[in-house]
Order: structure tokens, then sequence, then C-alpha cells
């Protein structure tokens, strides 16, 4: 029984000891020092090496900082955290690895203009003071500050990739592709809401005014990296044009060389065989043909309903599943069929 006693009395306590936090500088990390949680936001240091053999940068881990101006990330990290810098002071990021996991809103509200590249550095280039892989194919990140009066960006030829989440909160209004582009990241251009010319309603879509895509092939397209494309006017090479008008979500944006897509449904839509309305939260169908199916897919071909039937008339819930633009469609009990893209 004593032996036991002990093993449950080590046990006890060694688990307590390691649950403990340290405090490294002022800086307080987990207790197997791998995690970053939180810098103070008073410490009065301008600059910041984060120590080798930190693993994650925690979240909101140097929110509001006042003083600090330089931080120098290490070698070691793999991930930072959802708003990290958010509303931080620093104006200046020092680059020895890009990690493998970047969180959401990371550089929210933050004053970062500036990358750097630290000695040890072996993978990464920068172009512009924009953060790209050694090869220079992959655009990693964009520092969000680095122009304050959002104003264009052309990103170079040669680039192939543009990383998820790489202008984040980024102060941009137009953005020029490049024709060597080939796939774009999600989120990758959900730039700051801060702009005065939108009204309140929309601060939250973080759109571009504008984009140009200079590739002759549509470049993949990895979840929403554009926030809301039916507010963007985008302008494609001449002879590119039918590809664009016709790829799922190129296709979204409020107008291409000038030209609006296939129009998207208002509230209410009529024609001589189906009655569409969104109305009190349901979307609603009444047909003078007999329905068979109803299908109901997002943007990118993710199915949110799909129902069979016999009948003249079909009522769907729109929950919060439901996003901005969605693809309804229509199966008549004949064979026929009607797709629709409807903004609800």
């Amino acid at each position: 029984m004593n032996r036991m006693l002990q093993l449950l009395i080590f046990i006890f306590w060694g688990t307590l000891l390691y649950s403990q936090n340290v405090v490294i500088d002022g800086v307080t990390f987990s207790a197997d020092k791998k995690t970053l949680i939180r810098y103070p936001e008073n410490k009065t240091d301008n600059e910041y090496v984060v120590p080798e053999g930190t693993e994650i940068i925690g979240e909101e881990a140097f929110l509001s900082t006042a003083y600090l101006h330089e931080i120098t990330l290490p070698t070691s990290l793999k991930e930072i955290r959802g708003r990290a810098f958010a509303g931080s002071s620093a104006t200046c990021i020092v680059w020895s690895n890009f990690p493998a996991i970047i969180g959401e809103d990371i550089f929210a509200y933050s004053h970062i203009k500036e990358f750097k590249l630290s000695n040890e550095n072996l993978d990464y280039s920068l172009i512009d003071g924009v953060l790209f892989s050694k090869d220079k194919k992959i655009l990693l990140k964009y520092p969000p500050r680095k122009d304050y009066f959002y104003e264009n960006y052309s990103i170079p030829e040669g680039t192939e990739f543009i990383q998820e989440r790489a202008f984040d909160y980024a102060c941009l209004d137009y953005v020029e592709l490049p024709s060597t582009l080939k796939e774009i990241g999600d989120y990758a251009f959900w730039i700051s809401p801060n702009i005065p010319t939108r009204s309140r309603e929309e601060l939250d879509y973080r759109y571009l005014l504008g984009l140009t895509c200079n590739a002759s092939i549509p470049p993949l397209l990895v979840g929403n990296p554009f926030a809301y494309t039916r507010a963007i006017s985008l302008k494609v090479p001449d002879k590119s044009f039918d590809l664009y008008y016709n790829t799922v979500g190129w296709k979204e944006f409020w107008t291409i060389n000038g030209v609006e897509p296939p129009s998207f449904l208002k509230p209410v839509l009529s024609s001589n065989t189906l009655q569409i309305s969104l109305t009190d939260g349901y979307l609603n169908l009444t047909s003078e043909k007999e329905l068979s199916r109803v299908m109901i897919y997002n943007l990118n071909g993710l199915e949110i309903a799909d129902c069979t039937l016999n009948g003249n008339y079909y009522s769907e819930e729109i929950t919060n599943q439901f996003p901005k633009l969605f693809v309804l469609k229509v199966i008549y009990a004949y064979g026929t069929e009607d797709i629709f893209k409807l903004y609800k």
C-alpha cells in the first residue's frame, strides 16, 4: 500500500510540475518550452528573438504589444496559431523558417510592414519585401502593412503557387496575377477590411476591388481564396475569356473583362415553368412541370442538400451552411434539368 501511495504521489507531483508554465525573460512559455504562450504587452524591449526550440507561437501570443518593433522567429518553428500578432506594435518579422501550419488572422490589425530573413535561413527568399520559397515559385506571405494606402501589387512572373492566407489582412485593393500561376490557396486574398469606401455590412467580406489574372488557363482555386468574388472586377487574357467565363470559381466574379457572367438570381425568379423565391429564410420552388429531384451545392461542388420528390413544389430552409453563392440543380420528371446560380 505504501508503495502504491508513493507511486500516486510521484505521478501527481510530476503531472503538476509538468503542467506549470515557465517565464523566460518575462515571456511565458509552456513547461517544455516548446510553446510561446504570451509576450507581455508592456515589455519595453524593441526587439525580441524567439528562442530556438520553440515550435509553436500560441494564439494571441503577441497581442497588442506596445513597444516591440522586431520579432525574430526560430528555425524550430512549426506552427503559428490564430491572431498570434494581432494588434501588435511590431513592424518587422525576421523569418528563419516558415512553419507548415499558419492559423487564422495571425496579422489582424497588426503593424507588420517589413519581412527580413535571418542568417540561418536556407529555404526562402524575399522579392520586394514579400516572402517566397527559395526557387521563387511559391508566394508564402505578404507583409500586411507593406502598403498603407490600399495600392496595387503585381505578383512576379515565375510564381506558380500562392500559399493559403498569403495576403491575410493586407492593405490592397488591386492585384495582378502572373501568367505562370497554377494554384491559389484557401483564404489567400482575405485582405484587411479597413476600407472606408465600403459599407458597414460588407466589412467582414474583406475582398479586393479588382483583379487581373494573366494566366491563359484559369489557376486552380482551393476553397475560397477571394472572400466575395461577386464584388470583384476580373480581367483576363482575351483569348482565355471563354475559359474563365465557364470555369467554376472564376465565373462567379462580378464582371470578366467588363462582361457580367450568367446572371445571379434576384430574390425572385420567374420563368415559363419554374418560379424560385428566396424569402423569410427559405428557398421555395414552384413548377408547372413535375419535379423529380432537387440538388444544392456550394461553388466547389460540395453537396448541401439532395431531395427526391414527386410533385410541383419544393421548400428548403436556408441555414448557416448555405454560402452567399450556391448552385441549384433541378431535375424534372421527364429527365430535363435546369441549373441556377443563386445569391442569397
